[in-house]
């Protein structure tokens, strides 16, 4: 027997995002058909091999001319219109039948195998999905809507009613309201129903033990391997905690359930009423209270309310936005600011105004670029936007949007119209800049000046801003005796005039302090980190002559881990500033070799002990590059493989701090160097103003 291998590789998935991308979204289409699948899917771990029979239905009407995708090289088709065979065509994914009989129900019967291989230990993980869409093994069972396991009807809105039949002991979970695990002898057969309606189906199987526990009439599930079971109670209890508090801001939950599901490799996906998490991303202590929330959110955005990829994924933005930095903003002001300056860092390191793109070409993360696009940029839009708004609308017009776009495809002009309509104020300026327009303001602080008169204290300055102009509303901050006072002034152009006055002397003047606006940061902003080098278009790697072999292993790994690609090698014997290359670095030795490269403020920083002889520890650290300007150095000085290795495939995870210190590949200190001037920042002289 021929055996027909089903790969799901890139070019695949790339066919298919486009095949998407070209049919109709339902919230902007006439009515869809209305199909249901009576589907049964049949897997064979030890095969890698799925077979299925799918029953379709017209919901609203006979089933006459169709075209279906499935998977590529699915083999063994047949079909047949109310229990008779007819012809059809399968090319290059696509499925259409011959002639023009009508029907009511149209049965597919197919196989394929699904292998996609899949990481077991990958260094980087800048596209999250590693490149798989479907794999059946006997470690686990993942297939995404991409793989193509199952007949999808072009232009169809369905709904599903799946059984999944496997080897005993492993469950299948995918959307919707699950209808049972039963054991029939040797197999175990996962039934399950889906009514609302969905982009994609995915699928996932496992030995899984399941938890429930009911959250306000929501079922909250675990689906988790045995070592990771332990875990449940701790997700159940905050997974009911979030979506108490969404629904307060957004409405109802639009989905019978939410489970978090293991994988069996590392990844971390949101599908509607559940989040697929990697285990070893599940036994992270942070992951309950950063990407849980994330991906629970992601049920009112992306998974409820649909996004109509053509013009742009704004879920992404959102999401973050109403969860990542919602939280932080209910923990303190300070936090948020925080947060908000990490946006802007993350956006101005990674995003060269070469690799730079608009909002409405983003459609999802593939790199550090995209992430810093889509995700922060698009966050600090939907600040913006709050505070033109105002909180009380911003939060009403989200509740709009839920009620008005529940499972309808929606794009950035649907939000606009929604909130403008909410806000009676008239955004599609505010949109078409911040949306539709690529790049930020780079702004400075311009001749302050403070003068004493009669009747107390005036002090000016100029906002300016570099071309190309943006719109912006700002604020601007003078500590004085009296206190602080906050002005709000609009700049449409290269400059404006600000002024304030007052009874006693001022001491310092900021503009956008707190980071309120999206904007480039200054050089003076953005101390050196680990995302310097991920957004960097030339790394060299410098060696030490006659290192040994481990050392040069582990810097490899770092070089995949951050997703640099290749990287011109240097090997030098002493590594003096003036023997350094004038290109960003990453700098690899052991400490004692090392250490004296960081001098000054940075020393301070670090433990005693790895400033004195490395203490046992893998120090990486960037640092401005001591001959050339506005390029960066890293040491990376490991212990001993295999502490050292794990430590070089973690580091690229902590993008946002300057120095990290790890003990036997566990994190053990971290930071960011000190920011000691700005351009956007003035402050008098104690013998000239303020006193």
């Amino acid at each position: 027997m021929t055996s027909h291998r089903c790969h799901t590789r890139r070019t695949v998935l790339a066919f298919w995002a486009v095949l998407l991308f070209c049919i109709p979204a339902a919230g902007h289409a006439a009515a869809p058909l209305e199909m249901r699948h009576d589907l049964r899917v049949l897997l064979a771990p030890a095969t890698h091999e799925l077979t299925a029979v799918d029953r379709i239905s017209a919901v609203n009407g006979d089933i006459a001319w169709l075209e279906l995708l499935l998977a590529p090289r699915a083999r063994n088709i047949s079909v047949a219109l109310d229990g008779e065979p007819v012809a059809f065509t399968f090319r290059q994914g696509r499925l259409k039948l011959a002639g023009n009989r009508t029907g009511r129900v149209l049965q597919i019967s197919y196989r394929c195998i699904f292998d996609d291989p899949v990481p077991q230990d990958p260094a980087n993980s800048d596209n999250p999905g590693y490149g798989v869409t479907g794999t059946i093994s006997k470690r686990g069972t993942f297939l995404l809507s991409g793989a193509g396991w199952y007949p999808r009807v072009v232009d169809a809105r369905a709904e599903y009613h799946l059984a999944v039949d496997a080897p005993r002991g492993i469950l299948a979970v995918t959307a919707g309201r699950p209808m049972g695990h039963t054991d029939r002898g040797a197999r175990t057969v996962s039934r399950w129903r889906v009514t609302h309606p969905v982009e994609g189906l995915a699928l996932s199987a496992g030995p899984y033990e399941v938890r429930r526990e009911d959250a306000g009439g929501i079922a909250v599930m675990t689906y988790f391997f045995a070592d990771t079971a332990a875990l449940s109670e701790k997700y159940l209890a905050a997974a009911g905690r979030y979506l108490s508090r969404y629904q307060e801001l957004f409405g109802p939950y639009p989905f019978e359930k939410f489970a978090v599901v293991e994988n069996f490799f590392p990844t971390g996906y949101g599908f509607p009423s559940y989040t697929l998490i990697g285990g070893t991303v599940l036994r992270l202590p942070f992951i309950v209270y950063t990407s849980l929330p994330h991906e629970i959110a992601h049920n009112w955005w992306g998974n409820g309310v649909l996004v109509d990829y053509r013009r742009g994924n704004w879920c992404e933005g959102l999401t973050t936005y109403v969860s990542d930095y919602y939280l932080k903003e209910c923990r303190s002001a300070d936090s948020a600011r925080r947060y908000r300056l990490q946006m802007l860092r993350d956006y101005t390191t990674l995003v060269t105004p070469e690799r730079d793109f608009p909002l409405s070409r983003f459609t999802s993360r593939v790199d550090p670029v995209s992430r810093a696009i889509g995700y922060d940029k698009s966050a600090m839009v939907f600040h913006m936007l709050r505070r033109k708004v105002g909180n009380r609308t911003f939060w009403q017009a989200l509740r709009d949007t839920v009620r008005q776009r529940l499972f309808k495809a929606t794009d950035w002009n649907d939000l606009r119209d929604i909130f403008q309509q909410r806000s009676k104020i008239d955004l599609k300026p505010f949109f078409r800049q911040w949306v539709t327009r690529r790049g930020a303001p780079l702004l400075t602080l311009e001749k302050p000046s403070a003068t004493h008169t009669d009747g107390g204290w005036r002090t000016t300055a100029v906002v300016a801003q570099a071309a190309p102009f943006f719109d912006l509303d700002i604020e601007a901050a003078l500590k004085s005796g009296e206190g602080r006072r906050v002005q709000r002034l609009h700049l449409t152009g290269a400059r404006s005039r600000l002024t304030f006055t007052g009874a006693t002397a001022p001491r310092r003047l900021a503009v956008d302090p707190d980071f309120q606006v999206m904007r480039r940061l200054h050089p003076a902003e953005l101390p050196p980190v680990v995302n310097s080098l991920k957004g960097s278009a030339q790394v060299s790697l410098v060696l030490l002559q006659n290192a040994p072999r481990d050392l040069a292993s582990q810097a490899r790994t770092l070089v995949e881990a951050l997703g640099l690609g290749d990287v011109r090698v240097v090997t030098v014997k002493r590594p003096t500033p003036k023997r350094l290359p004038p290109s960003d670095l990453i700098v690899a030795g052991r400490c004692r070799g090392l250490i004296q490269l960081v001098s000054g403020p940075y020393a301070r920083h670090l433990p005693h002990g790895i400033v004195k002889n490395g203490g046992g520890r893998t120090l990486f650290a960037v640092l401005p590059h001591p001959t050339a300007e506005g390029r960066v150095m890293a040491l990376f000085c490991p212990q001993p493989a295999p502490a050292g290795r794990t430590a070089a495939r973690k580091i690229t995870h902590y993008g946002r701090y300057s120095y990290l210190v790890f003990k036997n590949g566990r994190m053990e200190k971290w930071g960011i160097w000190p920011v000691v001037s700005s351009p956007l920042s003035y402050r008098w002289p104690r013998d000239q103003a303020g006193g």
